[in-house]
């Protein structure tokens, strides 16, 4: 307050309770050290004081408890009554003079504010509902019943500080947030989305939507859902006051629903409650919230990752559901947020989109997370696709293993038209946008715009280490899939660990890799009981998933005939990985002995590569148990018998049983 205001409300104060003294019988004589003219009356004085008030407001000047007023449409009474206890609050010697007039204590009850105000004072103005009680006055101070008429009053602590100039409420500052119309400029990611949302918002605040009102706005975390609120801001001209459940203490609810409201009011903006999850378990705490919320007739919106489970009871609820952005508004969303940041060389918002599908809260943060590394010297995409790749790979564990991508192009020994392919399926998930958005595609594919892949052929040609190199290649991480985890015998069971395991690859965008797929994708058969139909219906909702996965899916299996033919029909590519032939083996012989391992003069590879039928991964366990054989025998250099020993043994393991004749010139070894 300015000191004239404070003056005004202090004399039209004093001048009151002197008028109330001479009423007394016996009368009362007060002695003031202020100077009150004789001239006003109380009523004079206190009209005095709501004039300034009023003229202050108009020419643009702060009184902060004029505004108060204005805000909650108080009358005289009112008025007059939240002077009185703020002085008795504010001036030493005004509370000594209240109890001396009314006989009880420093703070002025009801049925004494009554009196000071003369004629036409109404107890209604003290009830539950009433302005006073609903924003002025503490919770419990007042009541409409006659016997409460002597209790004491007392202003909230939040009014008092307000009337001195204290705009921020401290106490709800660690879990709230304002946001303002003029703060954030925005893509039009979720535009549509919001319009019909927004309608509904409308409809409600005008009263054309009859009934308590809900608006919810569900979507994953990160995924635009408080720049819808924002979006709004800016429409409407007005803040969202934004309250963080997860960041309030359960038990300072009940004290603080209300406070929260109040500062609602005061900043005229809309309420919003974020993280409104009912796996918390605080629904029922909430429950007062809510109902207050809905009494003082304002629309609550609510932020949810959990929208499909919120239930409100008693409220009516509009809903939007936002998802993760497309192709075209992710490349948007990309430039948009990367105008922020200084580069070093231009960047490829449509690669990064097509590797990197995420919601705008995670590209804010790879954006921010690769300028502090790179500093002032700007940032390029290789250093946005490297933060990414280590930023957001999850947390493996459970179902999923995270595998180490050691090997390159180089390390594969395949066919080169399987090569080629392994190569085209890579260019696929790098170049969506540009044959997607581009060129159009996108408006003629019915499914999603993620690449699956079917790896088939015998244990050990190559199908995981193809994984691997297809991952590097993309700069992902490549998560396997442990069957055993996911496939249960319980009804639902199945559906539930495979939801979790797309939901984690969306989060971290890696690669997932079902090895022995055929388990999952086996062919559908004829339902002659409950399991058959329940495995049908596991099969089905695995396709739905990989058809709605923006990544890419790769599927290994040992036994391609096994597997439904919808599936194959309906996955990208279908590579086919073959037994070594002769001339592969001899080249996989050669790139599995390392550059420091040392070899005898009488290893030869165009025996062992013609003479033994062997897989890439047989190969590997020969190399490396001859290793161990040779090291064991005490030499520092593999020989040839080390070899065909582990060869042997490596094919024993298989059930092949190999005489002297089967090692030719080497049968004696």
């Amino acid at each position: 307050m300015t000191d004239p205001y404070r003056q005004d409300m202090m004399n039209a104060v004093w001048r009151a309770l002197e008028e109330y003294g001479k009423r007394r019988n016996p009368p009362v004589v007060l002695r003031f050290t202020t100077e009150i003219s004789d001239e006003k009356t109380s009523s004079e004085c206190f009209l005095t004081w709501a004039e300034r008030g009023r003229q202050a407001l108009s020419d643009g000047q702060w009184e902060p408890l004029e505004y108060l007023f204005a805000l909650f449409q108080a009358d005289d009474l009112e008025r007059m009554c939240v002077a009185v206890c703020l002085a008795a609050e504010l001036e030493p010697d005004c509370g000594p003079v209240i109890r001396s007039l009314q006989r009880e204590g420093a703070l002025p009850t009801a049925g004494f504010l009554m009196k000071l105000y003369g004629p036409g004072a109404d107890a209604g103005h003290f009830s539950s509902h009433g302005v006073l009680h609903r924003w002025f006055l503490e919770p419990g101070r007042a009541g409409g019943r006659e016997t409460q008429l002597e209790q004491p009053l007392k202003l909230r602590e939040r009014v008092v500080e307000f009337a001195l100039g204290k705009w921020e409420n401290r106490k709800l500052s660690a879990w709230t947030s304002l946001l303002f119309p003029e703060k954030c400029s925005l893509t039009s990611l979720g535009r549509r989305e919001y319009e019909s949302w927004h309608l509904g918002f409308q409809k409600a605040h005008a009263g054309k939507l009859p009934g308590q009102w809900v608006f919810l706005i569900g979507g994953p975390e990160g995924v635009g859902k408080k720049t819808q609120l924002v979006r709004l801001a800016q429409e409407s001209g007005r803040p969202v006051f934004c309250a963080d459940r997860r960041r309030l203490d359960p038990s300072a609810l009940r004290g603080s629903w209300m406070e929260l409201i109040w500062e609602c009011k005061v900043n005229q903006a809309f309420l919003a409650v974020e993280h409104w999850n009912p796996s918390d378990g605080r629904e029922e705490e909430w429950g007062s919230f809510l109902e207050q919320a809905s009494w003082e007739g304002e629309a609550l919106i609510v932020l949810s990752e959990e929208a499909e489970q919120v239930q409100f009871f008693g409220q009516h609820v509009w809903k939007i559901e936002l998802s993760l952005p497309d192709l075209a508004e992710a490349a948007e969303l990309w430039r948009f947020l990367a105008s922020g940041y200084s580069w070093r060389d231009p960047l490829r918002a449509e690669e990064l989109a097509g590797l990197f599908l995420l919601p705008p809260g995670q590209v804010e943060e790879m954006l921010a997370g690769a300028w502090g590394r790179a500093g002032d010297g700007g940032i390029g995409t290789e250093e946005v696709k490297a933060f990414c790749r280590e930023n957001l790979s999850g947390q493996s564990g459970g179902s999923l293993r995270r595998v180490p991508l050691k090997f390159g192009w180089e390390d594969l020994v395949l066919p080169g038209p399987v090569v080629r392919m392994l190569k085209d399926a890579c260019a696929q998930a790098k170049n969506k946008y540009a044959v997607y958005e581009t060129w159009g595609l996108s408006e003629k594919i019915a499914y999603g715009t993620g690449t699956s892949l079917v790896f088939s052929g015998s244990p050990g040609t190559g199908k995981t280490m193809a994984a691997q190199v297809l991952a590097r290649e993309l700069g992902l991480e490549l998560f396997r899939i442990d069957l055993a985890a996911v496939v249960s015998k319980y009804i639902g069971e199945t559906e539930k660990n495979l939801n979790v395991i797309f939901e984690e690859g969306r989060k971290s965008q890696a690669v997932l890799f079902f090895d022995e797929a055929d388990v999952l994708f086996s062919k559908r058969t004829e339902v002659r009981d409950s399991n058959d139909k329940y495995s049908n219906m596991e099969a089905a909702f695995l396709l739905q998933k990989m058809e709605e996965y923006t990544g890419t899916v790769i599927l290994a299996t040992n036994y391609l005939q096994n597997v439904d033919e919808a599936f194959k029909r309906r996955m990208t590519f279908l590579i086919e990985f073959p037994f070594p032939d002769p001339e592969n083996r001899r080249r996989l012989w050669e790139i599995s002995i390392p550059r420091r391992m040392r070899l005898e003069n009488d290893v030869d590879f165009d025996f062992l590569s013609a003479h033994f039928e062997l897989s890439g991964s047989q190969i590997k366990n020969s190399v490396r148990n001859g290793a161990f054989l040779a090291v064991g025998d005490g030499e520092n250099a593999v020989g040839m018998r080390h070899l065909l020993l582990a060869v042997k043994r490596e094919l024993e393991k298989s059930g092949k049983k190999l005489s002297a004749g089967d090692f030719g010139e080497y049968g004696g070894f």
